[in-house]
């Protein structure tokens, strides 16, 4: 970063977010509350689905790729003797862009972990934000709670606030350790540790006591606690103040692909009429949890005049814990499919492993090579539910086989 100038220093207020799950859906709430206010908003975000373009946005918009290759190119030139990673090139390729181009606030989301990460220089934080953590990334990261929190915790700053969704308590006991020997302000959503109720906490309480989340676009209840997350965010910094009804409005107009998203258009025309396609990127343990969540709370009426058979479509990564995926989704469908294919270079989990674990279950399978496959092939003679799941890969691949593009 001292070759290209250290840009991060020369950046406004910066919300740093980090987490398992939920820092994607934070930052787009986080962004939109900001942009109500009129104000230009920067976003470095990760992993993306159809552009490498989504990754960066400048002032409300997406990079252009002849600027993301001008700046790219840049960082290869400075890159020195060491070089860096494909990531700590694209990560100092947006602190290059943030800084050529005037904004009123960034809001930035951690790659992996917090401590040892490529946006882990930044110097311009206003508020520290921790979304849902639970296990990922454990080869990295370590194999319990308290070491995934720990390394997360390395992007607090001193006397900077730390906001943080609900936690595990083994999670929450490390930020709030971490916080408090930093001198930060530290509140949790629904939780009562969050120390004495000073000005800090109680301008929190009062902003999420004062905005409805009831007209959300982004649908679970994992997303309530996003925007709420968010919420006590932008209220708990102190750089500046967020009206009332940029927050209303911010939470009301989020939306991101990928994220419990039903599909629309000729795709549907594949399947027997009435049946939905939806899909989500969960990818992890907290992940599956959370659409476990909403599948028992939102469809599992069986009861009801329009109720449809659930059909599981999953396509993982072998390098997740896809035994744990399955096993807490699978059971809760009429049938499971898996997709062996989807456009990445890294290694699929297999249909042999698919098999092995619907056998466990006792549920049915059918495997797909592609998602193209699958359109063509599937074996639906009456409408049903489709939940596509497993990776942001998998899904980035299915709405570019559905004609989907970015922006």
């Amino acid at each position: 970063m001292e070759n290209l100038g250290n840009p991060q220093a020369h950046l406004p207020p910066l919300f740093h977010i980090t987490g398992t799950n939920g820092k994607g859906s934070t930052a787009g709430f986080i962004s939109a509350c900001l942009e109500e206010m009129g104000w230009r908003v920067h976003r470095y975000t990760s992993p993306h689905l159809l552009s490498w373009t989504e990754r960066i946005r400048l002032a409300n918009g997406p990079i252009s790729e002849d600027a993301l290759l001008y700046y790219l190119d840049l960082c290869e030139k400075k890159q020195g003797e060491q070089g860096v990673s494909w990531f700590q090139a694209l990560t100092a390729a947006a602190f290059l862009a943030f800084k050529d181009h005037p904004a009123d606030v960034v809001v930035m989301e951690v790659g992996i972990g917090g401590a040892f990460d490529a946006t882990n220089v930044v110097q311009t934080t206003c508020a520290s934000v921790f979304t849902s953590i639970s296990l990922d990334h454990t080869d990295l990261l370590g194999t319990s709670l308290s070491s995934i929190a720990a390394t997360k915790a390395g992007i607090l700053r001193s006397g900077i606030p730390c906001i943080s969704a609900w936690q595990p308590k083994e999670a929450r006991l490390c930020l709030q350790k971490k916080a408090k020997a930093l001198h930060c302000p530290f509140f949790s959503v629904h939780q009562k540790n969050n120390g004495a109720s000073n000005g800090f906490t109680l301008r929190i309480l009062e902003t999420l006591m004062a905005i409805p989340l009831d007209q959300l676009s982004l649908q679970g209840a994992h997303q309530k606690m996003n925007a709420k997350t968010a919420i006590a965010a932008l209220s708990g910094q102190s750089s500046f103040t967020v009206s009332h009804a940029a927050l209303k409005k911010g939470i009301t107009k989020t939306h991101l692909p990928g994220r419990l998203q039903p599909l629309k258009g000729a795709i549907l025309d594949a399947f027997p009429p009435g049946s939905e396609i939806w899909v989500d990127c969960a990818h992890n343990e907290g992940g599956a949890m959370a659409l476990k969540k909403h599948i028992l709370q939102s469809w599992s009426n069986a009861d009801a005049v329009d109720a449809l058979p659930l059909i599981l479509v999953f396509g993982m990564l072998a390098r997740k814990d896809h035994r744990f995926f399955w096993h807490a989704l699978a059971p809760l469908s009429l049938q499971s499919w898996g997709v062996s294919h989807f456009g990445k270079d890294e290694s699929a989990v297999d249909h042999a492993i698919f098999s092995s674990y619907a056998r466990e279950t006792h549920t049915p399978y059918v495997g797909f090579s592609t998602f193209a496959h699958l359109i063509k092939e599937h074996p639906l003679r009456a409408p049903a539910r489709l939940l596509c799941c497993g990776s942001f890969y998998f899904i980035g691949d299915i709405l570019r086989t559905c004609g989907m593009k970015y922006p």
